[in-house]
């Protein structure tokens, strides 16, 4: 993820995030899940006042960029 996501949310909130995707492998669903929960986490903890004072938008959200991949147990590792 772009600092967007990690400036407003923590690594324990975008485990438990990815973790609920993890049985289905639903990479997409769980990158729309990290947008939209740090679009809201924006909007809630930037200070009004930092937009309004050095961004000039009251309505301002860093850049977010969510990757998520699940990645196969490697067949050859005997487990």
């Amino acid at each position: 993820g772009s600092d967007g996501l990690w400036e407003v949310m923590t690594q324990q909130s975008i485990a438990e995030i990815v973790g609920k995707y993890a049985a289905s492998r639903n990479a997409e669903a769980a990158a729309m899940d990290l947008l939209e929960a740090s679009t809201l986490s924006w909007k809630q903890k930037v200070p009004l006042f930092f937009a309004l004072s050095y961004l000039k938008n009251p309505f301002y959200i860093d850049d977010i960029t969510c990757l998520v991949a699940f990645f196969r147990p490697n067949p050859f590792s005997g487990n």
